[in-house]
């Protein structure tokens, strides 16, 4: 009985969000209009943007060495309380820190940044308009008893730089093999590449390697020492995404999210898979229920504020009881 009513329940949820799209006059209708660098759309995969295709460049001394030292050194302070994590990623997951985690060095981060943001806007089409953000910012630790490399792979996102940590001679193996977008066939699956075909950079300590998240790479084998880097993943302009912008797209992410979160509850795993950009509408959905919430929160305090203070003011003062009734008619 208990099951049937929530049915009962989560089909009405489902009537109602489809009725409310009634009120969109177009599929294509937008909350507000898009700014200029936007060009009219959005690219919720950073990685399928034209430019995420930009070649591969090594920017030698990004940081100095001892800002290298400095940060593995926050890392590892860091990690002796918190621990390493493992599971941030899920596709690729690495043994790493999130930048956001270790603000005593966040100036040597914005260093890093700088950096690969001087590279893509002088080699990959970047306007002077575009925004880049940090999708993910995070240092990574390789060593052969534990994580030891990362297997090919795309990055899910527009740029992506790895900055070593580590003085190359500090460990055996290791390193980044890269496959040129631009020179490998789109249709070959990065696990067929030949290993001959990529080229294996064991960049400087305090260099990074700035390229197009479309460039198939791989973290070779560390077969001996400790091998450090930073790793960031870099969005392009994705306001553009936004709620504000994505009208019928983000009441659909609100409708498939609230249905799946409801459908798990009746009947776990009914739902199926979402585009990842779904959650991210949803949770910009539950910002602004929350600000409402606290809007009309404020408003019924204010409205009850002012009731309070007239009540008292007219009981206190016949006077003033008297001029506010030839006031407003009363």
């Amino acid at each position: 009985r208990r099951h049937g009513t929530a049915m009962r329940r989560l089909h009405l949820q489902r009537l109602l969000l489809c009725c409310a799209l009634l009120l969109l006059p177009t599929s294509s209708a937008l909350w507000f209009s898009m700014p200029p660098e936007c060009d009219g759309r959005c690219w919720e995969e950073d990685v399928k943007h034209p430019l995420s295709s930009c070649d591969l460049e090594v920017v030698d001394g990004a940081i100095t060495p001892a800002e290298a030292d400095e940060v593995v050194a926050a890392a590892e302070a860091h990690a002796a309380t918190h621990g390493w994590h493992s599971q941030r990623h899920i596709a690729y997951p690495t043994m790493d820190l999130p930048w956001t985690a270790l603000p005593a060095v966040a100036r040597i981060f914005d260093k890093l940044w700088g950096a690969m943001e001087a590279s893509v806007r002088a080699r990959c089409g970047i306007r002077p308009l575009d925004r880049l953000t940090p999708n993910d910012v995070f240092v990574v630790k390789y060593t052969p008893e534990g994580q030891a490399g990362l297997d090919r792979h795309r990055d899910a996102s527009g740029f992506s730089f790895n900055a070593a940590l580590s003085d190359p001679e500090s460990y055996g193996g290791g390193g980044t093999r890269v496959w040129l977008d631009s020179r490998v066939d789109a249709t070959v699956r990065p696990d067929r590449l030949l290993p001959e075909d990529g080229e294996v950079h064991k960049i400087a300590k305090g260099s990074t390697l700035v390229q197009g998240g479309r460039n198939v790479h791989e973290g070779l084998v560390t077969t001996s020492g400790v091998r450090y880097i930073v790793a960031g993943f870099v969005g392009i302009n994705r306001h553009c995404c936004g709620l504000r912008y994505a009208g019928w797209r983000g009441v659909m992410a609100l409708i498939r999210v609230k249905a799946k979160n409801d459908a798990a509850k009746v009947n776990a795993g009914s739902a199926g898979d979402l585009p990842l950009w779904d959650y991210v509408l949803y949770r910009e959905w539950l910002g602004f229920f929350a600000w409402i919430k606290v809007g009309v929160l404020k408003l019924g305090l204010v409205c009850g504020l002012v009731y309070v203070t007239w009540r008292s003011l007219t009981r206190a003062s016949p006077r003033f009881n008297l001029l506010m009734q030839r006031a407003f008619g009363l």
